[in-house]
């Protein structure tokens, strides 16, 4: 990609102020970008919008169905978001160990076969539905909801065993 420019003052476009960047891809498309405020560096925050929305991918029609639950009491919703959010987490991680373990294929696009969250979330349904004879199987599972990422580390020579870091 090449670089980001920003347009040096703000524009006033219909009835709101706003500010422009823009840049030429690899492919020859121009990104254009507006925003109602001046970022330096504009692309990533914009990048940041991605991960916003493959969560929300994950939560709607990826994986758990939020649109189908029809709430519409505010502390339901509230619960049941925070439900999500855990379950979204333990997934990804789950998904993030499972691909050390047993890496997902690259398509001809250069993408994965699948997301790490959904690669997790079928391992933890599978688990969790036809149960896991042993014990280090459920220990594992118990670390991946438990611990935060940076604390744990996955052994180069056996990926499926899972160390702490301090």
């Amino acid at each position: 990609m090449g670089k980001s420019r920003a347009l040096r003052k703000k524009r006033h476009i219909g009835q709101q102020w706003v500010w422009l960047s823009g840049m030429k891809l690899d492919s020859g498309e121009l990104l254009i970008l507006v925003g109602n405020q001046r970022f330096p560096q504009p692309v990533d925050v914009y990048g940041l919008r991605w991960e916003i929305e493959n969560l929300f991918q994950c939560l709607k029609g990826r994986g758990f169905h939020l649109e189908e639950m029809r709430l519409t009491r505010y502390f339901r919703i509230k619960k049941v978001m925070a439900l999500l959010a855990i379950a979204f987490c333990w997934a990804h991680k789950t998904g993030e160990w499972k691909h050390q373990v047993r890496p997902l294929k690259t398509k001809k696009h250069g993408r994965p076969e699948q997301s790490l969250f959904r690669y997790g979330l079928d391992y933890l349904t599978d688990s969790l539905l036809h149960g896991l004879q042993k014990i280090e199987d459920r220990f594992r599972l118990w670390v991946l909801f438990l611990c935060p990422p940076d604390m744990i580390v996955v052994d180069g020579q056996n990926p499926e065993i899972i160390a702490f870091q301090t």
